[in-house]
């Protein structure tokens, strides 16, 4: 009695399984709904039309039933020969055969090269062999020069890729945000704009937007914006990009807006110092009428340094290392 009550359960669960998706397909189609059925499959019994079936059929006004002389008498499936060709197709061992041809036709010497290659780098390390600047340097590699040139060696020795956080994306976007706002300064009024509009939803970004508005800087014209300079020194070409140039009493003030609060240590001044002779050459001005100063956008406060290195100081720092 128990076996009888699970074979019905079955049964009952498979019906309400078939209900359901029927359900689902009916209401699923768009435009039209094609049914079938099938008397024989893989079992060796005959089927017959379902219960859903059935009801479509009647509900359409047609026979659910095939004639007994249009039904085969045996299954068609289990009459049909089946055949397979020797060997099996297999494509994982045709992968790994693929994989080991390739293995076979690479050179023992490219290997040979790497490991020359890592062998060298751990004597030049050991030995301290002289590593070459190269003949282009950004001013922040230059800062790097100062601060720490072992470090830089071995960047410069063995290169790494960096990955951009969002603290870097952010002051990206806070550069651009500040270039547009105040190119838009000169074209428009300010009750045509609105510069409160979050960008990607940053709500840090948005912050450093307000303060930099609410900053002496964000009434004053500037000369010019971003500025991109190649300056040579001691052979080497530096290059680099000045966020903003103002015109002041005496010449000129380069500005390096920083979206950091914490003040910058002695060797980010060469920073300042290189913006200060580039763009003394640019306007064909003697170096002493630019001053220069990072900008702190969250505190609001100006950092100028007054012992800037000079053209000549910039150079030792080159030929020095």
């Amino acid at each position: 009695n128990e076996f009888k009550e699970f074979k019905d359960n079955c049964a009952a669960f498979r019906l309400e399984e078939e209900w359901r998706l029927a359900y689902v397909a009916v209401t699923r189609a768009k435009h039209s709904l094609h049914m079938t059925m099938s008397y024989w499959d893989s079992r060796t019994n005959m089927d017959q039309p379902s219960d859903v079936f059935k009801l479509v059929c009647e509900y359409l006004g047609v026979d659910s039933e095939l004639s007994s002389n249009e039904i085969p008498a045996s299954n068609p499936l289990l009459e049909r020969e089946i055949s397979e060709s020797w060997p099996v197709p297999n494509s994982r061992l045709e992968k790994l055969a693929a994989a080991a041809e390739i293995y076979e036709k690479v050179s023992p010497k490219v290997f040979d090269d790497d490991a020359a290659l890592l062998i060298k780098q751990i004597e030049d390390r050991r030995l301290g062999n002289d590593i070459f600047l190269p003949p282009r340097l950004s001013v922040s590699t230059l800062i790097a020069l100062k601060d720490d040139p072992e470090a830089l060696a071995n960047a410069i020795r063995r290169p790494m890729p960096f990955l951009q956080d969002q603290y870097a994306r952010r002051g990206t976007d806070f550069h651009n945000w500040v270039e547009t706002y105040l190119k838009a300064e000169t074209l428009f009024d300010d009750d045509d704009l609105d510069y409160f509009d979050p960008i990607e939803e940053d709500g840090k970004l948005e912050e450093l937007k307000n303060k930099w508005l609410s900053s002496h800087w964000a009434t004053k014209t500037p000369v010019e914006l971003e500025v991109p300079f190649e300056t040579v020194l001691a052979g080497v070409l530096i290059r680099g990009r000045i966020d903003a140039v103002y015109k002041t009493e005496t010449g000129f003030e380069v500005v390096d807006w920083k979206t950091g609060s914490k003040k910058l240590g002695e060797s980010a001044a060469i920073q300042l110092a290189m913006y200060r002779l580039a763009w003394a050459k640019i306007a064909g001005v003697d170096v002493s009428q630019v001053s220069a100063c990072f900008h702190y956008v969250p505190t609001g406060l100006d950092d100028r340094r007054s012992d800037l290195l000079t053209e000549a100081e910039l150079v030792e720092l080159l030929e020095k290392h």
